[in-house]
């Protein structure tokens, strides 16, 4: 029965170790800056993805959505079709 009196002894520098670490630091949300490009118009405007370039917007761009349905009566249908 000598193990009696190392028990609290024991307990007592177990509770001594060091703190748990904490977490890691959560990444950075990165921004998003989104365009949207219709398919409709380069043939209503003249206005091509190409332009985006030419006059700066893309290079401020993260993505481009470049969207080319179109709905009729009241469902989507395909923009060329």
């Amino acid at each position: 029965m000598r193990l009696r009196p190392v028990l609290p002894l024991l307990l007592i520098l177990s509770a001594c170790g060091s703190p748990p670490s904490p977490p890691p630091a959560p990444e950075p949300r990165k921004l998003v800056v989104a365009g949207y490009f219709t398919e409709w118009g380069v043939y209503e405007r003249g206005y091509r993805v190409k332009d985006l370039e030419a006059g700066g917007a893309a290079a401020r761009l993260t993505h481009l959505k470049y969207a080319f349905g179109r709905v009729t009566a009241g469902r989507c249908a395909v923009g060329d079709g």
